[in-house]
């Protein structure tokens, strides 16, 4: 079980504030309803705010509280997806064992962690727990949260694929490092890093990894963003083979760059169609930016294959860490061969399989990229 914590009641001004606060959701029939249904009649011509100041100076039991709080609950955007793989492979006696010391370990945390088992044989860590937001008005502020980790045995390492924040990052680390703890060798973990790579090998990745996902014809770029920082630029203090004049030239000079790297245009972002092969990122890519964040479509190589929509970025792009990606939406195919102008949601039988693709698809351009790095070392 989830800790509750503190018992708290909700004040005239708590419900007046969040009601104020939720135009979209609280509308005037709800607010009419309300009332009407607890005995409290207004006139129709009553403003929202007016019935929410009659609404908010009642008294109301904790069925009136959960009832306006239903109400007020926002279904969350799905997050994106990272994953990463182990090196070995993890049997459910030791996965029990992990998440029993994650559990023990991660108390204050409020969480409720717990491992299950599909008929099927899919393993998966549930993890629920309450985020907060202290910008939202106080009814608003806690919102209870579910997260599911899926593990998969590949040959002879472990997939983990989970939702890309860092409450469920802490947990893998911790779940992994539990499960190092009865390993005599160390745990090899591969998880896509492009902090050390310079921009354009950052912008050959993901070149890479949209026209390479097997199964999958490339249909279109529809947005790109692009970087132009990575992390901070370092010069070297060694002054030991300058004079003193020098010394102050070089001095100069850091400042001077310095200064002037404030005012370049750090970020940009490019929407519509073919904008892979437009000139404005041709001119970006040439000035020195770097390709972070892509949202491209493919087709299904089969008959009346459906298109989809995926996005993958980098949540720090200056550091090159944060590899997440997410399937945005999909595009049935009609009878005459062509696809729906809207995109409508992905089922899970259309978004796991492409996840899957995506993530070997981004996999084998990152090696590769580390292989051409060797390669160019021992050249």
């Amino acid at each position: 079980m989830i800790a509750k914590g503190s018992t708290f009641y909700a004040t005239y001004r708590d419900i007046r504030d969040a009601l104020l606060s939720s135009k979209q959701r609280i509308s005037r029939e709800f607010l009419f309803d309300f009332l009407s249904s607890r005995g409290v009649f207004i006139a129709g011509n009553s403003t929202r705010e007016e019935l929410i100041e009659t609404l908010a100076s009642l008294t109301h039991a904790y069925s009136d509280f959960e009832e306006i709080y239903n109400q007020l609950e926002v279904v969350p955007r799905p997050e994106r997806t990272t994953s990463r793989i182990i090196g070995l492979v993890i049997d459910h006696s030791k996965l029990q064992v992990a998440v029993e010391a994650i559990r023990a370990e991660r108390r204050d945390y409020h969480e409720a962690i717990n491992l299950s088992v599909s008929q099927g044989g899919q393993i998966k860590i549930k993890v629920e727990y309450t985020e907060l937001d202290h910008g939202k008005t106080i009814l608003r502020q806690r919102r209870a949260k579910e997260a599911e980790i899926e593990i998969y045995k590949e040959g002879d390492h472990t997939k983990v694929r989970y939702p890309a924040n860092d409450r469920l990052e802490a947990i893998i680390d911790s779940l992994v490092e539990s499960i190092q703890k009865s390993e005599k060798t160390q745990i090899k973990q591969d998880i896509i890093d492009l902090s050390s790579f310079d921009k354009e090998e950052r912008t050959i990745f993901f070149k890479s990894l949209i026209t390479s996902l097997s199964g999958f014809n490339f249909s279109d770029v529809t947005k790109v963003a692009v970087d132009n920082e990575i992390e901070a630029v370092d010069f070297s203090d060694s002054d030991d083979f300058f004079d003193d004049e020098e010394k102050a030239d070089a001095a100069e000079l850091r400042a001077e760059l310095a200064d002037g790297m404030k005012s370049f245009l750090k970020s940009a972002a490019l929407n519509g169609t073919g904008v892979l092969h437009s000139k404005e990122l041709k001119q970006f890519l040439e000035s020195g930016f770097f390709i972070s964040r892509v949202i491209w479509q493919a087709t299904k190589m089969e008959k009346n294959g459906f298109k989809v929509e995926i996005e993958a970025m980098l949540e720090n792009p200056s550091k090159g860490t944060g590899f997440r990606y997410s399937v945005k939406g999909v595009y049935p195919c009609k009878k005459d061969g062509s696809h729906t102008i809207t995109r409508r949601q992905a089922g899970s039988e259309i978004k796991k399989p492409v996840l899957l693709v995506v993530e070997k698809a981004a996999m084998k351009a990152f090696h590769e990229l580390l292989g051409a790095r060797t390669d160019k070392k021992q050249e």
